[in-house]
Protein backbone atom coordinates (compact mmCIF):
# COMPACT_ATOMS: atom_id res chain seq x y z
CA UNK A 1 0.00 0.00 0.00
CA UNK A 2 1.35 3.57 -0.74
CA UNK A 3 0.51 6.09 1.96
CA UNK A 4 -0.01 9.63 -0.10
CA UNK A 5 0.46 12.72 2.49
CA UNK A 6 -0.96 15.67 0.88
CA UNK A 7 -1.19 19.03 2.44
CA UNK A 8 -3.82 21.13 0.27
CA UNK A 9 -2.94 24.19 2.15
CA UNK A 10 0.61 24.41 1.08
CA UNK A 11 1.41 27.70 -1.74
CA UNK A 12 -1.57 29.67 -0.52
CA UNK A 13 -4.01 26.73 -1.40
CA UNK A 14 -2.74 26.30 -4.94
CA UNK A 15 -1.54 22.68 -4.38
CA UNK A 16 -5.34 21.96 -3.20
CA UNK A 17 -6.55 23.00 -6.31
CA UNK A 18 -4.42 20.22 -8.36
CA UNK A 19 -5.98 17.10 -5.62
CA UNK A 20 -8.45 15.88 -7.99
CA UNK A 21 -5.67 15.52 -11.43
CA UNK A 22 -3.45 13.90 -8.57
CA UNK A 23 -5.70 11.59 -7.29
CA UNK A 24 -6.90 10.67 -11.18
CA UNK A 25 -3.33 9.77 -11.96
CA UNK A 26 -2.80 7.66 -8.93
CA UNK A 27 -5.88 6.26 -9.14
CA UNK A 28 -5.28 5.07 -13.06
CA UNK A 29 -1.69 4.28 -12.57
CA UNK A 30 -1.40 2.73 -9.29
CA UNK A 31 -4.71 1.75 -7.81
CA UNK A 32 -5.73 2.05 -4.18
CA UNK A 33 -3.45 4.34 -2.12
CA UNK A 34 -4.00 5.72 1.33
CA UNK A 35 -4.76 9.08 0.65
CA UNK A 36 -4.24 11.26 3.56
CA UNK A 37 -4.68 14.98 3.99
CA UNK A 38 -2.52 17.07 6.78
CA UNK A 39 -3.21 20.58 8.51
CA UNK A 40 0.53 21.02 9.10
CA UNK A 41 4.13 20.08 8.93
CA UNK A 42 3.45 17.82 12.01
CA UNK A 43 1.11 15.80 11.35
CA UNK A 44 3.00 14.87 7.85
CA UNK A 45 5.87 13.90 10.35
CA UNK A 46 3.91 11.93 12.86
CA UNK A 47 1.89 10.19 10.02
CA UNK A 48 5.24 9.18 8.11
CA UNK A 49 6.57 8.02 11.28
CA UNK A 50 4.00 5.49 11.84
CA UNK A 51 4.84 3.59 7.79
CA UNK A 52 5.57 0.31 7.98
CA UNK A 53 8.72 -1.29 6.57
CA UNK A 54 9.26 -1.54 2.92
CA UNK A 55 5.75 0.77 2.43
CA UNK A 56 6.21 3.58 0.20
CA UNK A 57 5.60 7.23 1.42
CA UNK A 58 4.59 9.72 -1.23
CA UNK A 59 4.96 13.19 -0.18
CA UNK A 60 3.16 15.52 -2.69
CA UNK A 61 4.35 19.30 -2.45
CA UNK A 62 8.21 21.04 -2.54
CA UNK A 63 10.92 20.48 -0.33
CA UNK A 64 9.57 21.40 2.37
CA UNK A 65 6.79 18.47 2.27
CA UNK A 66 10.18 15.88 1.27
CA UNK A 67 11.36 17.56 4.47
CA UNK A 68 8.69 16.87 6.68
CA UNK A 69 8.26 13.20 5.36
CA UNK A 70 11.36 12.49 5.43
CA UNK A 71 12.07 13.27 9.50
CA UNK A 72 8.70 11.37 9.74
CA UNK A 73 10.83 8.79 8.39
CA UNK A 74 13.70 8.99 10.55
CA UNK A 75 11.87 9.46 13.98
CA UNK A 76 10.55 6.21 13.02
CA UNK A 77 13.42 4.28 12.37
CA UNK A 78 13.65 5.09 8.62
CA UNK A 79 12.00 1.79 7.34
CA UNK A 80 9.82 2.99 4.64
CA UNK A 81 10.59 4.55 1.16
CA UNK A 82 9.77 8.29 0.19
CA UNK A 83 8.51 8.69 -3.07
CA UNK A 84 7.90 12.08 -4.58
CA UNK A 85 5.39 14.36 -6.68
CA UNK A 86 7.15 17.72 -6.99
CA UNK A 87 4.04 19.93 -7.14
CA UNK A 88 5.78 22.59 -4.78
CA UNK A 89 7.63 25.94 -5.21
CA UNK A 90 11.44 24.63 -5.47
CA UNK A 91 11.41 20.65 -6.38
CA UNK A 92 15.10 21.13 -5.90
CA UNK A 93 15.57 16.76 -4.40
CA UNK A 94 13.16 16.13 -6.79
CA UNK A 95 15.50 17.43 -9.52
CA UNK A 96 18.28 16.60 -7.71
CA UNK A 97 17.40 12.46 -7.78
CA UNK A 98 16.02 12.74 -11.27
CA UNK A 99 12.30 12.85 -10.65
CA UNK A 100 10.94 14.47 -13.27
CA UNK A 101 8.67 18.04 -12.61
CA UNK A 102 5.51 17.05 -13.66
CA UNK A 103 2.58 15.02 -12.24
CA UNK A 104 1.88 12.42 -14.57
CA UNK A 105 5.72 11.84 -14.91
CA UNK A 106 5.97 11.54 -11.25
CA UNK A 107 3.61 9.51 -11.18
CA UNK A 108 4.75 6.94 -13.80
CA UNK A 109 7.67 6.86 -11.73
CA UNK A 110 5.94 5.71 -8.75
CA UNK A 111 4.52 3.35 -10.75
CA UNK A 112 7.52 1.71 -12.87
CA UNK A 113 10.28 3.03 -10.50
CA UNK A 114 12.83 1.23 -8.64
CA UNK A 115 14.01 1.48 -5.10
CA UNK A 116 17.51 3.48 -4.52
CA UNK A 117 19.67 4.30 -1.51
CA UNK A 118 20.86 8.02 -0.93
CA UNK A 119 22.33 9.58 1.22
CA UNK A 120 21.06 12.07 4.10
CA UNK A 121 22.65 14.96 5.85
CA UNK A 122 22.27 15.64 9.55
CA UNK A 123 22.40 18.86 11.65
CA UNK A 124 22.76 19.59 15.55
CA UNK A 125 22.08 23.67 15.90
CA UNK A 126 23.67 24.60 19.19
CA UNK A 127 21.89 22.61 21.80
CA UNK A 128 19.17 21.27 19.74
CA UNK A 129 18.40 17.94 18.78
CA UNK A 130 19.56 16.44 15.73
CA UNK A 131 17.63 16.36 12.56
CA UNK A 132 17.90 15.11 8.91
CA UNK A 133 17.27 17.08 5.57
CA UNK A 134 17.46 15.77 1.93
CA UNK A 135 18.71 18.41 0.44
CA UNK A 136 20.51 21.36 1.63
CA UNK A 137 21.27 23.25 4.64
CA UNK A 138 22.12 27.07 4.67
CA UNK A 139 23.62 29.40 6.78
CA UNK A 140 23.55 33.43 6.44
CA UNK A 141 21.97 35.34 3.27
CA UNK A 142 20.01 31.92 1.89
CA UNK A 143 18.11 31.55 5.33
CA UNK A 144 17.31 35.51 5.60
CA UNK A 145 16.19 36.00 1.65
CA UNK A 146 14.33 32.35 2.58
CA UNK A 147 11.99 34.08 5.39
CA UNK A 148 12.01 37.15 3.47
CA UNK A 149 10.56 35.63 0.03
CA UNK A 150 7.02 34.04 2.70
CA UNK A 151 5.86 37.62 1.92
CA UNK A 152 5.73 37.07 -1.87
CA UNK A 153 4.14 33.95 -2.80
CA UNK A 154 2.55 35.40 -5.48
CA UNK A 155 6.04 35.25 -7.24
CA UNK A 156 7.22 31.81 -8.53
CA UNK A 157 9.82 29.89 -7.01
CA UNK A 158 13.15 30.67 -8.42
CA UNK A 159 11.78 35.03 -9.17
CA UNK A 160 10.69 34.92 -5.51
CA UNK A 161 13.84 33.78 -4.18
CA UNK A 162 16.03 36.34 -6.22
CA UNK A 163 13.93 38.81 -5.18
CA UNK A 164 14.54 38.31 -1.83
CA UNK A 165 17.92 37.60 -1.81
CA UNK A 166 18.36 41.44 -3.68
CA UNK A 167 16.39 42.81 -1.08
CA UNK A 168 17.81 41.18 2.12
CA UNK A 169 21.54 41.72 1.08
CA UNK A 170 20.76 45.75 0.57
CA UNK A 171 20.64 45.29 4.61
CA UNK A 172 22.72 42.33 4.89
CA UNK A 173 25.39 42.42 8.02
CA UNK A 174 27.67 39.80 7.62
CA UNK A 175 28.67 38.04 10.47
CA UNK A 176 32.10 36.40 11.36
CA UNK A 177 32.30 32.73 10.63
CA UNK A 178 34.31 30.03 10.57
CA UNK A 179 34.14 26.92 9.21
CA UNK A 180 35.89 23.76 9.66
CA UNK A 181 36.07 20.26 8.09
CA UNK A 182 38.35 17.85 6.21
CA UNK A 183 41.05 20.02 4.77
CA UNK A 184 39.18 22.97 5.58
CA UNK A 185 39.31 25.73 7.93
CA UNK A 186 37.70 29.34 6.51
CA UNK A 187 37.44 31.91 8.74
CA UNK A 188 35.56 35.26 6.58
CA UNK A 189 32.60 37.63 6.67
CA UNK A 190 30.14 35.17 5.78
CA UNK A 191 27.78 36.18 2.87
CA UNK A 192 26.19 32.84 3.02
CA UNK A 193 27.23 28.83 3.48
CA UNK A 194 24.97 26.01 1.63
CA UNK A 195 26.18 22.44 2.73
CA UNK A 196 24.04 20.46 -0.27
CA UNK A 197 23.20 16.73 -0.79
CA UNK A 198 22.00 17.70 -4.47
CA UNK A 199 22.97 20.20 -6.34
CA UNK A 200 20.25 23.55 -6.43
CA UNK A 201 18.48 24.98 -3.92
CA UNK A 202 16.33 27.87 -3.69
CA UNK A 203 14.07 26.88 -6.67
CA UNK A 204 16.57 26.59 -9.31
CA UNK A 205 19.73 27.71 -8.22
CA UNK A 206 22.64 25.74 -8.59
CA UNK A 207 24.78 26.49 -5.58
CA UNK A 208 26.06 23.18 -4.94
CA UNK A 209 26.62 22.00 -8.73
CA UNK A 210 28.55 19.30 -8.09
CA UNK A 211 26.77 17.60 -5.36
CA UNK A 212 25.64 13.92 -5.63
CA UNK A 213 22.88 12.45 -3.55
CA UNK A 214 24.81 8.68 -3.80
CA UNK A 215 28.41 9.82 -3.31
CA UNK A 216 28.73 9.86 0.47
CA UNK A 217 29.83 13.27 0.81
CA UNK A 218 28.26 17.07 1.35
CA UNK A 219 29.06 20.00 -1.32
CA UNK A 220 30.05 23.11 0.17
CA UNK A 221 29.78 26.92 -1.01
CA UNK A 222 31.23 29.05 0.97
CA UNK A 223 30.85 33.20 -0.25
CA UNK A 224 32.49 35.61 1.96
CA UNK A 225 30.87 39.40 2.49
CA UNK A 226 30.56 41.23 -0.99
CA UNK A 227 28.83 44.25 -1.48
CA UNK A 228 25.41 44.57 -3.97
CA UNK A 229 27.14 45.52 -7.05
CA UNK A 230 29.71 42.38 -7.19
CA UNK A 231 26.40 40.32 -5.69
CA UNK A 232 24.48 41.60 -8.90
CA UNK A 233 27.38 39.67 -11.06
CA UNK A 234 27.85 36.84 -8.71
CA UNK A 235 23.97 35.92 -8.71
CA UNK A 236 23.71 34.54 -12.14
CA UNK A 237 26.99 33.04 -11.91
CA UNK A 238 25.42 30.97 -8.75
CA UNK A 239 21.86 30.15 -10.38
CA UNK A 240 23.85 28.62 -13.57
CA UNK A 241 26.22 27.04 -11.41
CA UNK A 242 29.19 28.53 -12.78
CA UNK A 243 31.01 30.41 -9.50
CA UNK A 244 33.69 27.89 -8.46
CA UNK A 245 35.80 30.32 -10.49
CA UNK A 246 33.97 33.51 -8.03
CA UNK A 247 37.28 35.03 -6.18
CA UNK A 248 34.95 35.28 -2.67
CA UNK A 249 33.46 31.81 -3.59
CA UNK A 250 34.87 28.88 -2.25
CA UNK A 251 33.85 24.89 -3.10
CA UNK A 252 34.39 21.67 -1.87
CA UNK A 253 33.60 18.60 -0.44
CA UNK A 254 33.62 16.96 2.70
CA UNK A 255 31.63 14.65 5.26
CA UNK A 256 31.66 16.20 8.43
CA UNK A 257 31.80 20.06 9.16
CA UNK A 258 31.50 22.32 12.20
CA UNK A 259 30.15 26.23 11.04
CA UNK A 260 30.27 28.82 13.78
CA UNK A 261 29.18 32.56 13.92
CA UNK A 262 29.74 35.60 15.59
CA UNK A 263 26.99 36.96 16.51
CA UNK A 264 24.27 34.34 14.94
CA UNK A 265 23.00 33.68 11.41
CA UNK A 266 19.35 32.51 10.52
CA UNK A 267 19.50 28.87 9.17
CA UNK A 268 17.43 27.02 7.11
CA UNK A 269 17.15 23.04 6.08
CA UNK A 270 15.26 22.32 2.67
CA UNK A 271 14.10 25.51 2.57
CA UNK A 272 12.35 25.78 5.93
CA UNK A 273 14.12 27.82 8.36
CA UNK A 274 14.81 26.23 11.48
CA UNK A 275 16.62 28.65 13.79
CA UNK A 276 16.72 32.63 13.13
CA UNK A 277 20.08 33.11 15.40
CA UNK A 278 22.24 29.99 15.25
CA UNK A 279 25.83 30.28 17.12
CA UNK A 280 27.28 26.73 16.07
CA UNK A 281 26.02 24.06 13.90
CA UNK A 282 27.37 20.17 13.04
CA UNK A 283 26.61 19.02 10.03
CA UNK A 284 27.45 15.70 8.56
CA UNK A 285 26.62 13.19 5.54
CA UNK A 286 24.70 9.57 6.61
CA UNK A 287 25.71 7.47 3.26
CA UNK A 288 22.81 5.67 1.95
CA UNK A 289 20.60 6.30 5.11
CA UNK A 290 17.23 6.79 2.75
CA UNK A 291 15.25 4.84 0.59
CA UNK A 292 13.79 6.65 -2.33
CA UNK A 293 11.62 5.55 -5.37
CA UNK A 294 13.62 7.22 -8.42
CA UNK A 295 13.58 6.59 -12.30
CA UNK A 296 14.79 3.05 -13.58
CA UNK A 297 17.40 5.45 -15.65
CA UNK A 298 17.64 8.92 -14.35
CA UNK A 299 19.05 12.15 -16.78
CA UNK A 300 21.51 12.11 -13.68
CA UNK A 301 22.59 8.33 -14.04
CA UNK A 302 26.01 9.82 -12.48
CA UNK A 303 23.92 10.26 -9.22
CA UNK A 304 22.08 7.35 -8.79
CA UNK A 305 24.44 4.74 -9.99
CA UNK A 306 23.14 1.07 -8.63
CA UNK A 307 24.56 0.04 -5.94
CA UNK A 308 26.61 2.78 -4.43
Amino acid sequence: MIRVIYNPAARGGRIGRRRKEIRRLLDERIGTVEWIETLSTGQAIQLASQAGPDQVVVAVGGDGSVHAVVEGLVAGGSRAVLGIIPVGTGNDFAFGVGIPGTVSEAVKVLEAGVQRRVDLGWAELDDLPGFPFANAIGFGLDAASSIQSRRRTFLPGMMRYLVSSLETLAGWEAPLATVEGENLAWEERLMFATFGNAPRSGGGFLITPDADPADGQLDYCLIREIGLAKALMVIPRVMRGTHSSVEEAHLGCGRAFRLSASPTVPVHADGEIVSTACRTAEISIRPGALRIIAPPVTTRDRVMQPGR
